[in-house]
């Protein structure tokens, strides 16, 4: 995925509790529709998916340690892998989707787990 993507409309947010209870999922509308044609979509572990981009999409990530569990909605296909590292998410075709989207997936990688560099208040 060396192409960028246009920017999408987006139609629709919701929550969709077999996605995930809090990961909103996008219902997508892109510019110049099936003019965007076929692509070969590379995702994390040797997962791929040939078509036009999603028109349903939810990500959702978490810090395992070092490494990041992923869910991911495509249309209504669901992924789930349970350690993925830095480098394979960001060579997936997950960034340039979320880039489209105005999300930089690297900034979303940096930010502390919940619950890390929190410091407890003691009471006097």
């Amino acid at each position: 995925m060396s192409q960028g993507l246009p920017k999408p409309e987006v139609v629709r947010r919701y929550v969709d509790e077999v996605f995930h209870r809090s990961a909103p999922v996008l219902s997508l509308r892109w510019p110049g529709g099936a003019a965007l044609g076929e692509r070969l979509w590379e995702l994390p572990d040797g997962v791929s998916i040939v078509g036009a981009p999603p028109q349903r999409f939810g990500v959702h990530f978490q810090r395992v340690g070092d490494a990041f569990s992923l869910r991911l909605l495509w249309n209504g296909t669901c992924l789930s892998w349970a350690s993925l590292s830095r480098m394979q998410l960001l060579s997936s075709a997950v960034a340039p989707l979320l880039a489209a989207l105005g999300t930089d997936l690297w900034c979303l990688l940096e930010q502390p787990a919940r619950g890390e560099n929190q410091v407890m208040s003691r009471a006097a």
